[in-house]
């Protein structure tokens, strides 16, 4: 009789370990990163920690075993689900893993990298959750957002309150085309119009317009000082010593306003086709920039309909 309890006590233990063990997430990073960061390999740890702080899930940095097995190029596939599932399959038996998580980092705009997750089932090859966000990887207090907001993503904890608001902002914005881009540094010489109107960012716009407005303003300031009249002078000593200060004062006015036009036009560059801040999620001319206003009519007796559009500023 014992020795039966002996046996259950046993097979219960083996069961309670087995039922007790967590799922593997072996975790592949690849793609892009700014050049003087090792930013990959730091996000690699930075999700393994994220990974593992539910309790669900034991979680380890396995990206160049994932490479040594696929190669880069069938681990960007991965994420587009491009692999064959018998593959995907094999790839679990290498790595001893339940579940893999596959991260692919691409550069959108100057500072700004795309973080593609996905987390897949190896033992049925199916897709389990996908989930991306935006990020400098730069520094490790933004690795670490990334991360997590990564983690919220693929297995909903480890959710800030508004984690998902912000992402669903993120997901809603896009890069602006060189055509707007173009558009913008040709707008911005109307004093910052551009910047003000397609990127709707009111401090290049504002420096523009002030920089375009001073170098006008010098230039013409300069053009209309007029030389000396020599008739109205009985001495040439007095005459030669006003025009050179006219002349000094003409020039100097000129100069300055062409040179300062000319730094607002390398910054109007600048801003125009190095901007790397999101594209709003509406735009000018978007027609979700209209709304239907109602308001009392004139004699306050009755109400008006009309039509009220609306620019974030």
């Amino acid at each position: 009789m014992s020795k039966t309890f002996k046996t259950a006590a046993i097979l219960l233990a083996f069961c309670a370990a087995a039922m007790a063990q967590k799922p593997t997430v072996a975790i592949g990073i690849t793609g892009e990163e700014p050049p003087d960061f090792k930013a990959l390999l730091a996000l690699g740890s930075e999700l393994e920690k994220a990974l593992v702080k539910g309790d669900e899930y034991d979680a380890v940095n396995r990206s160049k075993d994932i490479l040594a097995v696929l190669g880069e190029e069938h681990m960007y596939q991965l994420i587009s689900g491009l692999v064959d599932s018998n593959s995907i399959v094999d790839l679990g038996k290498h790595l001893g893993a339940d579940y893999v998580c596959v991260v692919r980092s691409t550069k959108v705009v100057h500072s700004s990298y795309l973080l593609e997750a996905k987390l897949i089932d190896l033992k049925t090859a199916k897709t389990a959750s996908i989930g991306n966000t935006y990020s400098s990887l730069y520094g490790l207090p933004d690795l670490k957002a990334a991360s997590e907001s990564l983690t919220c993503e693929l297995l909903n904890y480890g959710c800030k309150k508004d984690d998902k608001e912000k992402q669903a902002k993120l997901d809603a914005y896009q890069n602006f085309t060189q055509l707007e881009r173009f558009g913008t540094f040709a707008l911005n010489h109307v004093f910052g119009l551009g910047s003000l109107l397609i990127m709707e960012d009111n401090e290049p716009a504002g420096l523009i317009a002030l920089g375009e407005a001073a170098g006008v303003l010098l230039y013409v300031f300069g053009s209309s000082v007029k030389m000396p009249d020599k008739s109205s002078y009985d001495s040439d000593y007095d005459y030669a010593s006003d025009r050179d200060d006219a002349v000094t004062l003409k020039y100097s006015l000129i100069v300055s306003g062409l040179v300062l036009l000319g730094f607002t036009e390398i910054g109007n560059a600048i801003n125009s086709f190095g901007y790397d801040k999101p594209k709003p999620v509406s735009g000018f001319a978007d027609p979700r920039n209209f709304h239907l206003a109602v308001l009392p009519n004139r004699n306050g007796d009755g109400m008006a309909y009309g039509l009220m559009y609306n620019v974030r500023f």
